[in-house]
């Protein structure tokens, strides 16, 4: 995943998202959420300027950088959210860690 393709402030947050499916999409920024869900539109109102500038490179990083199963649609972005919880859980669970559901 070629991280420099965009602004470093949101680096960590897609690191986050791709491996763990957080946060979820409900408590995300809306920027993020709307990128997600494919709705330039709305994430050029939301964007600071830095993510503002780089729209273009933000469509080209979830078009080659990130698995398909975690863009798309505020369905498709939920789904990997809860199936990120599930391997988490999961995880937890085979350490012995205690799982509050």
């Amino acid at each position: 995943m070629d991280l420099t393709l965009i602004p470093e402030h949101m680096r960590h947050v897609m690191v986050e998202w791709v491996n763990n499916g957080t946060p979820h999409p409900s408590t995300m920024g809306s920027f993020l959420r709307a990128m997600l869900c494919h709705d330039v539109w709305t994430a050029a109102l939301r964007a600071d300027e830095g993510n503002g500038k780089s729209l273009s490179a933000w469509v080209r990083f979830l078009y080659w950088e990130v698995p398909s199963g975690c863009h798309g649609s505020m369905p498709t972005i939920v789904g990997w959210y809860d199936e990120k919880k599930k391997e988490r859980e999961a995880r937890a669970v085979s350490r012995g860690d205690e799982v509050l559901l």
